[in-house]
């Protein structure tokens, strides 16, 4: 079975949509360089059928910051490829994700894209499966203006956008699934990168809980902040902020622990 990775259209630049069908064996076959962005592309050998030979495929699209583009993971490909991997375990079923990632990407830019980018929209449309990860860059942002002005008003104004933006972020994304088949929502809380800093635990913290408020049926946080919680040497990359190949497994291992209902 032959890999096929289809560059979206007209995306925003440095935005890096690539599409794979996940087969048993995966060898490497190029390196595809963009900006900031290093991903992988597979040419795999075998096809996977579930029971009866003739599994449907299922469709996973991941939409983000630098964690869903896989910044840190070098060849691994990130977080993505191996929950797809682990989707398809659960489930019997072959996986085709969709990985679109936005290095640096505030919560504002996510939204604009969802709400704006045809080709996004119709990736989200279609898929069974959506991870978001979002939110860590408008953090950082806030810790940098604490850093300076030694004001905690800064945290709580980026909890008050990044509410109101991820409310938006939802919104979209149901509106475009409204009367379709089941689909999961999985969302990624942050880690904190600098557990020294005791304010941007606390504020990390929060930030997590408020995420966790949206959870309902169809979406669920993975937590990852105590998953990288006095981990941070062996789970980040040598930037001491993306996660490495081990922290993006990390990230998948505690996606794929929310469950598969009401796919499964």
């Amino acid at each position: 079975m032959k890999q096929t990775h289809k560059q979206a259209g007209n995306l925003p630049g440095d935005f890096l949509p690539f599409q794979f069908t996940l087969p048993f064996f995966m060898l490497p076959k190029a390196l595809i360089k963009s900006g900031n962005h290093m991903l992988m592309v597979y040419e795999g050998e075998g096809d996977y059928h579930g029971e009866g030979g003739g599994a449907r495929v299922i469709h996973y699209a991941a939409i983000g910051d630098s964690l869903t583009a896989g910044v840190g993971g070098l060849l691994g490909g990130g977080f993505v490829p191996k929950y797809g991997w682990l989707i398809q375990e659960r489930l019997g079923q072959p996986v085709y994700y969709d990985k679109m990632g936005i290095s640096g990407a505030r919560m504002p830019r996510i939204l604009s894209v969802v709400r704006h980018d045809p080709k996004a929209r119709a990736i989200l449309g279609n898929a069974d499966i959506i991870t978001l990860t979002v939110g860590g860059n408008d953090m950082v942002d806030a810790a940098r203006a604490f850093a300076v002005h030694r004001n905690e008003e800064v945290f709580s104004e980026a909890l008050t956008s990044c509410r109101k933006n991820f409310a938006g972020i939802l919104a979209v994304i149901r509106q475009l699934k409204s009367g379709s088949k089941p689909y999961l929502i999985r969302a990624v809380d942050l880690y904190n990168p600098t557990p020294s800093q005791p304010e941007a635990g606390l504020w990390v913290r929060r930030f997590n809980s408020q995420l966790e408020s949206f959870e309902d049926g169809n979406l669920k946080v993975a937590n990852i902040y105590n998953s990288f919680l006095g981990r941070e040497r062996e789970l980040l990359w040598l930037d001491h902020f993306h996660p490495n190949g081990r922290g993006y497994s990390v990230i998948a291992e505690e996606l794929d622990k929310q469950g598969y209902g009401p796919l499964a």
